[in-house]
């Protein structure tokens, strides 16, 4: 006796398992999904945060420079006001 292997019964039998996984391979592809969509939000947080550190860093070496060169700007002030009458004219 032999047995025939019919076409239609096998593509049933994958279909069935495909049927099976099916709902897993929709979870994995879920997951997958989450996955991505939280890189891209850890990745445009990042980049927002660093541009805020950029900015700050910034203001602080700005305001750091202002206060380093305000007191030799007073100097040059003070020396002015000190300067004899000759050097004066000779503007």
């Amino acid at each position: 006796m032999s047995t025939k292997t019919n076409p239609q019964n096998d593509e049933n039998n994958q279909t069935s398992s495909t049927d099976n996984s099916s709902p897993d391979l929709q979870n994995e592809l879920n997951q997958m999904k989450d996955i991505a969509q939280r890189a891209m939000a850890d990745l445009q947080n990042y980049k927002r945060k660093a541009e805020e550190e950029r900015s700050t860093l910034l203001q602080m070496g700005q305001v750091q420079v202002i206060t380093e060169v305000l007191p030799v700007l007073d100097n040059f002030s003070r020396a002015l006001q000190h300067t004899p009458a000759e050097l004066q004219d000779n503007n």
